[in-house]
């Protein structure tokens, strides 16, 4: 039988994503943010390292490595088993699901005059790779069916091994321009393509020791990963592709993990504007010291967060909701929103 389109059922949901996605937002949140000066407290001999330390603790970098793979799972989910792809509707709705946003905060850093290279640096980039992710799926989604995404994610792999060996020694991961840092992060975002087709395999495992211990095991090498990018010529396109298949092992536990606890309410309920955290959160700063220059640090994450959240009731929340109706009208029977879609 040939299925067409990702049903609604409670199988479709995956539990804990949300509060992945919610944590991965507020870390790179964090990492853009001024560090809380608990160095200050130190001898004046030990703050430099202490200072270094607490930037080593918060890799950016590496939790988009994390939404990498997590939006390769959410978008592949919903059609492990279908037959075809409702083209179309797939990409009308993720389309406006992320340009809608995308566009009202630009616009939005274009008139407190926010460059907009340094915008592109730190968070346009990745977005501009998710959007060719997208558009690229519904070919990747045909050639599955002839090779298989395992196939698929090795040619992806001497792909972005090609494009780091232009630049073996940049410190950054998007060093190479949009399309070539997109071929890059295309075997993250395939290794959540993989997980998605073998996560109803997964043998559900509730251990809080075990799943805390993944956890921080993760955290551990995203700082060891930050370390080499500052401390040696090892960038992080030598490390977060790598980084990527500890991620991979890691949400598959976190898949099992979720099958027999539940997801806190509260990061599942933060998940939910997660996109606009990530998206606003450099501009939501700018706004925050124009108006008010002597702002506290212990202040700054709580503002910051208010102004997404605002963001998110008008922006993003109302371009979800236009996306499920433009989907919906391009077929006969009513479509509602799956909570695994929401990449």
């Amino acid at each position: 039988m040939s299925v067409t389109q990702p049903s609604n059922s409670p199988r479709d949901h995956v539990a804990g994503l949300e509060s992945i996605r919610v944590v991965c937002a507020l870390w790179v949140m964090l990492s853009h943010l001024p560090l809380a000066p608990f160095y200050a407290f130190l001898p004046a001999s030990w703050q430099p390292h202490a200072l270094w330390f607490e930037k080593a603790a918060i890799s950016g970098p590496a939790a988009v490595i994390v939404f990498f793979v997590i939006s390769g799972f959410c978008i592949h989910y919903p059609y492990r088993h279908a037959a075809q792809l409702p083209i179309a509707r797939f990409l009308v709705r993720r389309y406006v699901r992320i340009l809608l946003p995308l566009v009202a905060a630009v616009w939005l850093g274009a008139w407190l005059h926010y460059s907009l290279r340094d915008f592109e640096s730190t968070i346009l980039w990745s977005l501009f790779a998710e959007l060719l992710y997208y558009t690229a799926y519904p070919l990747l989604f045909r050639l599955r069916s002839r090779l298989g995404f395992k196939w698929l994610l090795g040619l992806s792999a001497i792909a972005a091994g090609v494009v780091v060996a232009t630049n073996p020694f940049a410190g950054n991961y998007p060093s190479y321009g949009i399309v070539p840092t997109a071929l890059l992060g295309l075997p993250c975002w395939l290794l959540g393509c993989v997980l998605a087709e073998r996560a109803d395999t997964l043998r559900p495992d509730g251990n809080r020791s075990r799943i805390w211990a993944w956890r921080i095991g993760v955290w551990v090498v995203s700082c060891l990963c930050m370390a080499l990018r500052f401390k040696t010529p090892i960038g992080y396109p030598l490390t977060l592709d790598f980084f990527a298949c500890l991620c991979y092992a890691w949400l598959a536990r976190e898949v099992a993990y979720y099958r027999v606890r539940r997801e806190p309410a509260l990061t599942r309920w933060g998940g939910a504007f997660s996109y606009t955290i990530y998206l606003t959160h450099i501009l939501a700063y700018a706004v925050l010291v124009r108006s008010w220059p002597a702002i506290p640090w212990w202040t700054m994450v709580p503002a910051n967060l208010a102004l997404a959240y605002g963001f998110h009731l008008a922006v993003e929340r109302p371009a979800h909701g236009l996306a499920r109706r433009l989907a919906g009208a391009l077929r006969s029977e009513p479509i509602g929103p799956s909570a695994s879609e929401a990449a």
